[in-house]
């Protein structure tokens, strides 16, 4: 079963927490997380905050004064994984998320709430910590089907509050595969303590794979684990390994990621267009004239994915667009400066 894809649709539909909890429990991870009803008001709350303010600025606070601000909702912005999938129609599929899907695949976790694109995560960590280390790989060892891009190695218990990932491996039918970890060490309060391993190619469908790796307590003890599951239809991995929605607070751990170049397109015709997260961003447009000593002038633009002129036919001009950096959900978005010369 595709669990990743259940626990999206569930997301939009019924209750994400039943998917949550197969997902877990099918991959050897605590399961029976309860939901708290006042968290899943409060995520609600929070999701129509940010449909009313366009989904701009940072997700995981709420502006006093501005539509839909409630205590509720700013409290929930604050733990909670986010998307904006369902305000498009879209399914919102976890996996492909690493960050926000670590955070609810920790073991830690055992009390949430959710609306469509809201699941509450660092507040319900409240699962009693076990005396020894206990360490969770998922996909789990001997799963089937898997779809996950990712792998991940979380651990709970003997005082764990950071941990390091070292020594990971993964083999697959072709032999060994490149793997790059980032831990809870590394991403500076995004992860819950453990790790994830990306593979430096997209695992193939129907394969197995086996995959070893190290978790590393700050508390001092060390858990060596070695695994294997076969995958189904993987999910798409994305083309980054993805950030938080928090810039100031989490502006290091963007730093180590590479960030996404909006999609804007200033053509010859002195047309201006957008494409993917970077439609309905501002853009700021300097025109200056080359045919006299006019003044430029700038001019701020909502960028669409309808081509729109920003300069004048027939003079030639020197056109410069910036497009200040900016997050879109998960992902990290560079600034960009495009300047041309149209005659």
């Amino acid at each position: 079963m595709r669990y990743g894809r259940l626990l999206g649709a569930l997301a939009l539909a019924v209750n994400p927490l039943i998917g949550l909890n197969e997902l877990r429990a099918a991959n050897g991870i605590p399961a029976g997380i309860v939901e708290n009803p006042a968290w899943s008001a409060g995520c609600a709350a929070h999701m129509d905050y940010l449909r009313l303010n366009g989904f701009r600025g940072d997700w995981h606070t709420e502006v006093p004064g501005r539509p839909g601000y409630s205590r509720a909702g700013a409290e929930a912005a604050k733990g909670a994984v986010l998307s904006d999938g369902p305000a498009h129609g879209v399914e919102t599929d976890w996996e492909q998320w690493p960050y926000h899907f670590a955070q609810l695949l920790a073991p830690q976790l055992s009390v949430s709430g959710y609306a469509d694109g809201c699941i509450i995560t660092w507040p319900g960590y409240r699962r009693p910590e076990p005396r020894e280390l206990r360490v969770y790989p998922y996909p789990g060892d001997g799963a089937q089907g898997t779809t996950s891009p990712y792998l991940y190695l979380l651990g709970h218990g003997a005082g764990t509050k950071v941990a390091t990932v070292t020594g990971a491996s993964l083999h697959g039918p072709d032999g060994p595969l490149p793997v790059r970890v980032v831990d809870s060490r590394d991403a500076d309060g995004l992860l819950p303590p453990g790790g994830i391993l990306f593979p430096g190619a997209p695992l193939e469908p129907g394969a197995r794979y086996t995959a070893q790796a190290t978790f590393n307590s700050d508390a001092g003890p060390s858990v060596t684990r070695r695994w294997s599951f076969r995958t189904g239809d993987v999910s798409d991995p994305g083309d980054v390994e993805p950030g938080e929605a928090t810039p100031d607070t989490f502006a290091p751990a963007v730093e180590r990621l590479r960030a996404h170049t909006p999609k804007v397109r200033l053509t010859a015709r002195a047309t201006l267009s957008a494409r993917g997260h970077a439609v309905g961003r501002r853009a700021r447009v300097k025109v200056r004239r080359l045919d006299c000593r006019c003044r430029a002038r700038t001019r701020t633009y909502r960028l669409t994915l309808r081509p729109r002129r920003v300069a004048p036919a027939g003079r030639p001009v020197r056109i410069t667009v910036t497009v200040e950096p900016f997050w879109a959900g998960e992902r990290a978005f560079r600034g960009l400066t495009i300047t041309r010369t149209v005659s």
